[in-house]
């Protein structure tokens, strides 16, 4: 059977148990609320009222079109977005300009290990640009406003914490916090067969339109939208104590639990697998994995298969001195432990573990990033989300590498780019104004081949998603001296004093590439 039509058949589940897959009532959903505790802000947590109005649907209109085209590239890090309102308010307006400090291209030297215990020298610069977001609201009516401000920003959980914008009003840190929305990408078309109408792997936003269609189709309501309790029965098998070290006959000794399922009632979830195969003529299935050795970063480490709709009636644990399976192996193999659970329950317990085992080791997260900053509960409650959403529990799912793999959702959860949202409070004053300031570092967007390798792309959007009124906005550019510009729609001349200029509003998306000076 070809890996389309297997997958076709893991997504066969029993209809009753398809229908209790649905989404529960709100009233049973846990809450989403990311605290962010860092050095840089202070939270204040929001009740689950002041969200559920937050974003007016009326609000997500397009920005316009027609923006003048810029360049595409192989890695798209996502727009600048406007500050916005939780609710329209036709008494505030709003002022902008965006300043852009490209003074991190500037060569800077550092050192690095040498292969003989010593230190060498190299040059460097970060294709990175400060950002200053600089707004000023005003209230025109009699009385003080007292309203919550959004700021969104597009990152991964693996982006670096100097992405998230630090927020300022009048000058004071302004007391935040931060509601992720769901992973924004679509899905690719297959990579194998073209006949096989199958979606691929999810791929992040390509470019600001994709962005403009997420917001169109309700995504910023999505974000603060609560997370799907998963309290569908699930029957897991647990194989613990794996054991068999691998020999001249065995140079990559492998574990293989073999039944036959009814692909008709019964859909899989795994996590420790690698591999798995199906007959054509017999309709058995087996699930393997390499059996790890000492010292690996697998070692010591359960396996699980997670059986969802009508159990498997039996199994066979065999071991094999190889991936092919057609050499068995004595002294090796596992103790299975079967147990009854939720899936929510295993997806937290596993996650969790992801989290401890994996993350960091495989993947390379650490405390500089986002996810460290999230707890093993709110990263079950995005992975959740993903399997509603995307995957096995969606009803039109795609797959996802191969979506009963959680390493793969756990991957994606953690690696797919986002838009977030940052919420805070202001009062502004009858007649008067504020200001608010979000200043972060933005990755370039940029290509990793080919003769633009060198070039990055930094762009904003004027109102796409906002609901503030805007009067006028503006921007600057710094640092000119480190970079070379090679297309732009803002009109900045450097070399001839034109370093602030004043933006259309019609215009709903402004553009600039560069290039280090003198990057070979």
């Amino acid at each position: 059977m070809k890996d389309y039509e297997l997958l076709d058949a893991l997504g066969g589940i029993d209809p009753d148990y398809v229908n209790a897959a649905d989404r529960p009532p709100a009233g049973k959903r846990q809450k989403r609320s990311f605290r962010w505790i860092a050095a840089a802000a202070a939270l204040l947590v929001l009740t689950a009222g002041t969200l559920r109005f937050l974003i007016p649907r009326g609000t997500l209109g397009r920005a316009g079109s027609g923006a003048n085209e810029g360049p595409v590239y192989m890695s798209y890090a996502g727009p600048l977005f406007p500050l916005s309102l939780s609710e329209a308010d036709e008494d505030i307006f709003a002022e902008r300009d965006i300043y852009f400090d490209f003074s991190p291209y500037k060569s800077c030297t550092e050192t690095g290990p040498d292969e003989n215990g010593g230190e060498f020298s190299y040059e460097t610069y970060k294709s990175a640009c400060l950002i200053k977001d600089s707004f000023i609201l005003g209230n025109r009516s009699g009385r003080d406003k007292t309203l919550t401000l959004l700021y969104p920003f597009a990152a991964s959980l693996n982006s670096s914490i100097d992405v998230r914008p630090v927020v300022t009003v009048n000058g004071t840190l302004a007391e935040s916090e931060c509601h992720i929305g769901p992973c924004s990408g679509s899905f690719r078309p297959d990579m194998g067969d073209s006949s096989y109408d199958l979606p691929g792997n999810l791929s992040d936003p390509g470019s600001w339109e994709d962005y403009r269609d997420l917001i169109d189709g309700g995504y910023p309501a999505s974000a603060f939208d609560s997370f799907p309790e998963m309290d569908q029965p699930v029957t897991v098998y647990e194989i613990k104590d794996i054991y068999g070290k691998e020999s001249g006959n065995a140079p990559a000794p492998y574990l293989s639990m073999e039944f036959k399922p009814d692909f008709s009632r019964t859909s899989f979830m795994t996590f420790g697998f690698n591999g798995y195969s199906v007959s054509e003529e017999t309709g058995d299935c087996s699930f393997g994995t390499f059996i790890p050795q000492e010292g690996s970063v697998h070692y010591g480490q359960s396996t699980y298969l997670i059986v969802l709709g009508k159990d498997i009636e039996s199994y066979r644990l065999k071991a094999y001195t190889d991936g092919a399976c057609e050499t068995e192996l004595d002294n090796a193999g596992g103790q299975v432990i079967r147990y009854e659970t939720t899936l929510d329950t295993v997806i937290a317990e596993l996650s969790d573990l992801y989290l401890k085992e994996y993350a960091t080791v495989i993947y390379g997260s650490d405390e500089s990033s986002l996810l460290a900053e999230l707890s093993p509960e709110e990263f079950k409650g995005l992975v959740s989300e993903l399997i509603y959403d995307r995957c096995l529990l969606s009803g039109s799912r795609g797959d996802l590498t191969s979506d009963w793999m959680l390493e793969d959702l756990f991957s994606s959860a953690q690696s797919m780019t986002r838009i977030m949202y940052l919420t805070f409070p202001v009062t502004v004053p009858a007649g008067g104004s504020i200001s608010v300031t979000a200043e972060m570092t933005k990755k370039a967007s940029m290509d990793f081949t080919g003769d633009r390798m060198w070039r990055n792309g930094y762009d904003m959007v004027t109102s796409l998603g906002s609901a503030l009124h805007f009067t006028g906005q503006s921007a600057s550019l710094s640092g000119a001296e480190y970079i070379e510009i090679i297309r732009q729609n803002f009109g900045f001349d450097p070399e001839n004093g034109i370093d602030h200029v004043d933006l259309d509003l019609n215009e709903p998306r402004y553009y600039i590439e560069v290039q280090k000076k003198d990057a070979e």
